[in-house]
């Protein structure tokens, strides 16, 4: 059973998902000053923005569990 069925089952809310548009394209994280510094230092050494150097390592990771979501499904 999924975590989705139980909280159903539960009678818990699910929110229902959201359509593209609503999305502003912006979000606020806060890490600590070390890590901050760090992934500056990487974006600056790639030649990119911090913004730029996010999107791309979040993409990435994004793309890696997708691909291993695939492999555990075809298990």
């Amino acid at each position: 059973m999924t975590t989705l069925e139980v909280a159903y089952e539960d009678g818990q809310d699910i929110p229902l998902s959201r359509e593209l548009d609503q999305y502003s394209s912006k979000f606020f994280i806060r890490t600590p000053k070390s890590l901050h510094r760090r992934l500056d230092q990487l974006a600056d050494m790639g030649g990119i923005s911090l913004n730029q150097f996010l999107v791309s390592t979040l993409s990435r990771a994004v793309g890696q569990e997708e691909i291993q979501k695939k492999k555990r499904t075809r298990k």
